[in-house]
């Protein structure tokens, strides 16, 4: 009979032992197997949420990207109204102005030679008429005109003064019709020439310079201006009138 230790238990015996040692490897088997089950679930859910997420944000980018491609259509789709709008305006503005410049009237000052009123020597007052044409094809309304006189260097110094003064009495408006050559002005200087002064233009030295400014209204009531400047020089026999450098333009 086995011996037993001191206290009055008893010795396992060698199977009994074995026994054991099978019965606790089956048991952190089955632990072991019932863990991978559960890590096996745990990892399986964990991949679904992975995929999951990653399928959301793929989702939402691609609303995102969507989203930022129909603001960018829709916004090219602006511009492309607007450019529309834009070139639709203009292109009335152009026909507009256009029609405008072929219907409006077009007032211009002409001087023929002859029609100087005297030959500017003492003790005559220098006076010349000028013709006032309207080459458009409507009436220029409220035709009015000012205009001045005066001795001039030549060339014609760049400061010169084109100041027009005020007449007496206010300038009576006119119409110029369209075609009608018989409207004009006669510009008579405030003063005789001196001796000195007819000499220098007989020389050629210096000019008698007339100048002015004509205002109207075209059809559409819009308003215009003429500006004209002509100097006269030469002897009693030969008066020559040219256009100025300056003052010569219109709007």
């Amino acid at each position: 009979m086995p011996a037993t230790p001191e206290g009055g238990g008893r010795w396992a015996s060698g199977d009994q032992i074995a026994a054991a040692i099978d019965s606790l490897k089956a048991s952190y088997e089955a632990a072991e197997q019932q863990r991978s089950k559960h890590d096996l679930k745990g990892l399986k859910w964990t991949r679904a949420a992975v995929g999951a997420a990653i399928a959301y944000t793929v989702l939402t980018a691609a609303l995102l990207g969507a989203g930022v491609y129909s603001a960018f259509e829709a916004r090219n789709a602006v511009d492309a109204a607007n450019r529309a709008v834009a070139a639709a305006t203009r292109q009335g503005a152009i026909a507009e102005d256009t029609e405008k410049r072929q219907l409006r009237a077009y007032v211009a000052v002409f001087i023929s030679e002859g029609n100087h009123e005297n030959t500017f020597q003492p003790p005559a007052t220098p006076a010349v008429h000028f013709d006032v044409r309207n080459s458009g094809i409507t009436p220029a309304y409220e035709t009015t005109h000012l205009s001045g006189v005066n001795m001039c260097d030549y060339p014609l110094p760049k400061n010169f003064n084109f100041t027009t003064p005020d007449p007496p009495t206010p300038p009576t408006p006119m119409t110029v019709f369209s075609g009608v050559n018989n409207v004009g002005m006669t510009i008579t200087s405030k003063r005789r020439l001196t001796s000195d002064e007819y000499q220098g233009i007989a020389n050629g030295k210096r000019r008698v310079c007339f100048w002015g400014t004509v205002r109207y209204a075209d059809a559409f009531n819009e308003i215009h201006f003429t500006n004209f400047c002509n100097y006269f020089y030469g002897t009693a026999n030969t008066i020559i009138n040219e256009a100025c450098e300056q003052h010569n333009d219109s709007n």
